[in-house]
């Protein structure tokens, strides 16, 4: 009778190691990324590489992307370490591996948040320089769903950027828009036209630089896109701020911006 009830128990052993799964459904949420062409996750127990992704797919496209995967049962109770990966680059850069302890059974992990840098990472970062401050502030609006205009708007409403005096002529800008453009690396002033009623001078795109010289410290891709801001973000900035500078004067000045060259803008302001 023994006998018989310890192979019963072996038999249990065995049936429940048979049906033992060590399956877990990786889930990322990249509903705030503007471009998304691959998502991937890596880690440090087969059949998942740190090497090679392992591609994830957003099925019902709510962007919200998902893999499920079967580790050995031999690997139960042992910690698998992990990172997920959209168009090559890393998430979490400065933070450590996720990590998920192998149970023998199903899970389903909670969708995780794509990210490049924490939240923290980018605060002490970006805080520390002009550039920085203006990236942050567009990063943390374009994750509410903001356009970068109304990110503009909400910043000249917050610092209430505007003279307590505002010029009756354009010329009066003259001196105000050369003074913008002193002090940065690609910056520049020309005047072509000055008249009390019209003025017409090229300034630089000294922002643009600006990507190039600081971006890769703060998380710049390989797209040129630091945190999900682009050039074209900051570009609506100056745009947005030069339109509501004219706006704002009682003759509701007209402006007109033209491009030269990918470093320089052509200004027209005049209030005819």
């Amino acid at each position: 009778m023994k006998n018989t009830k310890l192979t019963i128990i072996l038999f249990s052993i065995f049936i429940g190691n048979l049906h033992a799964q060590n399956q877990i459904t990786f889930q990322v949420d990249l509903t705030n990324e503007e471009s998304v062409k691959h998502v991937g996750v890596r880690g440090g127990l087969q059949p998942l590489s740190w090497s090679e992704n392992s591609t994830m797919h957003d099925i019902d496209g709510d962007g919200i992307y998902t893999l499920t995967i079967e580790f050995p049962d031999s690997i139960t109770e042992k910690t698998l370490e992990y990172k997920f990966l959209k168009d090559d680059i890393w998430e979490r850069q400065d933070t450590d591996n996720r990590k998920l302890v192998l149970t023998g059974k199903e899970q389903i992990i909670p969708i995780s948040k794509w990210k490049i840098h924490s939240d923290e990472y980018l605060f002490n970062n970006m805080s520390r320089s002009y550039f920085g401050k203006f990236i942050f502030i567009f990063h943390s609006g374009k994750k509410q769903g903001k356009t970068p205009k109304e990110i503009v708007l909400e910043m000249i409403e917050y610092y209430n950027w505007s003279p307590n005096n505002w010029p009756s002529k354009p010329n009066d800008l003259l001196e105000f828009m050369k003074s913008g453009q002193e002090g940065h690396k690609g910056g520049y002033f020309e005047v072509l036209e000055d008249e009390p009623n019209k003025i017409k001078c090229i300034i630089g795109r000294y922002w643009i630089e600006w990507f190039d010289l600081y971006g890769p410290g703060l998380g710049m891709d390989k797209n040129g896109i630091i945190q999900g801001v682009t050039k074209d973000d900051l570009e609506t900035y100056y745009v947005t701020w030069i339109e509501h500078f004219c706006s704002k004067n009682d003759n509701n000045w007209k402006f007109q911006i033209v491009e030269q060259g990918e470093s320089k803008w052509v200004v027209t302001i005049s209030d005819e």
